[in-house]
């Protein structure tokens, strides 16, 4: 009987925190919500391009970067509730790396529009996590999920 109680007090914890919005406040653009009821998206008008490709086209502009060293870049995102992009934090595997070259302030403002996140029907500011591997202008891209 006890393990049956356990189990269903955990069931019912875990169904509550699964609907539940995680949210922090930025002092310049008000609360940036990092889980919401549907995630920001990234869109093109065209639809041809997808974030993987945005970046490789971006990098392969850049002839700063084409005899750089591999590294990976974790780049923080915020998507505010238009769409907009701007680059929150960016940091890199080795400390050493200048990341001036990648342009990577340029590289997020100049990206299209996102589809905004959304939490209990309302446009919401969200994080994005971005994880980018770099090989010169060659790049792989991941949004890490937590």
């Amino acid at each position: 009987m006890l393990v049956k109680s356990l189990w269903w007090l955990f069931l019912i914890n875990s169904l509550a925190i699964r609907g539940q919005s995680i949210k922090l406040e930025d002092p310049v653009i008000g609360t940036v919500y990092t889980k919401a009821d549907h995630e920001a998206v990234f869109s093109n008008l065209d639809e041809s391009i997808h974030l993987q490709q945005y970046f490789i086209n971006f990098f392969a502009k850049n002839t700063a970067i084409e005899h750089a060293a591999p590294c990976t870049l974790l780049l923080t995102l915020t998507i505010d509730r238009n769409g907009y992009s701007s680059l929150s934090r960016s940091s890199a595997n080795d400390p050493s790396i200048d990341l001036v070259p990648y342009k990577l302030v340029e590289c997020i403002e100049r990206m299209p529009k996102w589809i905004p996140a959304t939490d209990r029907g309302k446009k919401v500011n969200f994080q994005v996590i971005l994880s980018l591997k770099t090989e010169g202008q060659t790049v792989s891209v991941r949004q890490l999920k937590f």
